[in-house]
């Protein structure tokens, strides 16, 4: 599996942040190209630190997920959000457990 570490502090209204993610979370589970390949997790840490973490499987799904309109809106969304403080980076799972 392919992945992505995205970390950022956001301490402002709860409300639009959450309803971002929700917004892109439910629309990954609706795209049928994405289903069962794609997966997300997002965490709110303390102190306003958030942690996403996205896997895939191959090259292929990451270029369909990036085509999406709704992928863009939530890459804004979250540059919005994060401001100065956005790190990311992608890798390649070497350790797991399960799915």
């Amino acid at each position: 599996m392919r992945n992505v570490l995205v970390e950022y502090v956001y301490t402002g209204n709860e409300e639009p942040w959450q309803q971002l993610i929700a917004d892109f979370l439910n629309a990954v589970e609706a795209d049928a190209r994405l289903a069962g390949r794609f997966h997300y997790q997002v965490f709110s840490m303390p102190e306003g630190r958030k942690v996403h973490i996205g896997r895939w499987d191959t090259d292929e799904t990451l270029k369909t997920l990036q085509s999406q309109a709704f992928f863009k809106t939530f890459a804004e969304g979250i540059k919005g959000f994060a401001g100065d403080s956005l790190k990311s980076g992608f890798g390649n799972e070497v350790f797991s457990t399960g799915q």
